[in-house]
């Protein structure tokens, strides 16, 4: 079962096991700059939990987007396929380093339209 925080916000932060920490201070960030923002993150991404989806997230979530550190965006694209939602947009870090807060934050900052 997925948690989340502000699942009715127009923007979702998707993530899963390590992003976790770093998602949630980013939305807190994004929220004091005055961004409807929330959060939904994943324990377990198999069996994914698609029936847990369909009443979590909210219908005025206008845009979904996915964080995780790889390049190609594997849990977006697994995630598409499972809900059958599109996502908005990736945050990707595939350094080797952990996600900060500030990363995120940046980088949905200069998304168009968030």
């Amino acid at each position: 079962q997925p948690e989340g925080r502000f699942l009715d916000a127009a923007t979702l932060l998707v993530g899963w096991g390590s992003t976790a920490g770093a998602i949630q201070e980013a939305v807190h960030c994004l929220q004091k700059n005055g961004k409807d923002v929330g959060y939904l993150l994943f324990t377990e991404i198999w069996p994914f939990p698609a029936g847990a989806l369909s009443n979590t997230i909210s219908k005025t979530t206008e845009k979904i987007i996915i964080v995780e550190q790889n390049s190609t965006a594997q849990f977006g694209w697994l995630f598409k396929a499972q809900t059958g939602m599109a996502f908005f947009g990736s945050v990707l870090k595939y350094d080797g380093r952990p996600f900060t807060g500030q990363d995120i934050f940046e980088a949905v900052k200069q998304m168009e339209g968030i």
